[in-house]
């Protein structure tokens, strides 16, 4: 078993480094994987930087919040950051700042309303809202399996190194997270996928599926 194994992986590893068919095979088998993740990007639940206070998730069609406390404090700084970087970006529309004396009598709030653009960047419903930030985009190639025959299709099995490729105000929002969210999307990403033989060429199997 160990040494059909070691054939297999082997017989794997052959096809990525063949000559010109191999590198025309990794090119077109990263176009179809790569074509599967930018139309399916990475969208996730992210708080605003608050420190003091609630607020709604990024994508909210509104976020509001403390800006100046009781005490005539600026609080919040990261997410006032957060929503700068949204607003420059066009997906936020800043209101002006509101003073709210029935929460005290120095208190500020800020608040932002969601843009047509911003609702491109959105997925969920109300209460459910997650933020496109990118997509994972593959590096390279490391290995594909040869061609076989599975359930009626033509398929390669396909592991690739990739790295998250964050749009440039999303990269801003995350940096100023209090989480630990942007740094671990900075890393390099092992991954597998399934990729189909077509008369238009290879297309990742999830893109059929979801047909």
């Amino acid at each position: 078993m160990k040494k059909m194994i070691f054939i297999s992986l082997l017989a794997a590893v052959t096809l990525t480094a063949c000559g010109n068919d191999g590198k025309q095979s990794d090119k077109a088998i990263k176009k179809a994987i790569e074509d599967y993740n930018n139309a399916h990007p990475l969208c996730m639940a992210v708080i605003p930087a608050i420190d003091s206070g609630v607020t709604n998730v990024l994508g909210s069609d509104t976020v509001r919040f403390t800006k100046i406390d009781v005490n005539g404090k600026r609080i919040n700084t990261k997410a006032v950051k957060q929503m700068t970087a949204l607003t420059k970006a066009g997906l936020y529309k800043k209101h002006k700042d509101e003073k709210r004396p029935d929460l005290g009598k120095k208190v500020w709030v800020s608040s932002y309303e969601l843009t047509p653009k911003g609702r491109q960047f959105v997925r969920g419903e109300m209460n459910n809202r997650e933020l496109c930030v990118g997509n994972l985009s593959v590096q390279n190639i490391q290995w594909f399996s040869a061609p076989t025959a599975d359930n009626g299709l033509t398929v390669s099995r396909v592991s690739y190194q990739g790295k998250y490729r964050l749009h440039k105000w999303a990269e801003k929002v995350l940096a100023d997270s209090s989480s630990q969210l942007h740094q671990n999307l900075s890393q390099p990403v092992v991954s597998q996928a399934v990729v189909v033989q077509t008369n238009k060429g290879w297309i990742d199997l999830r893109e059929v599926k979801s047909n």
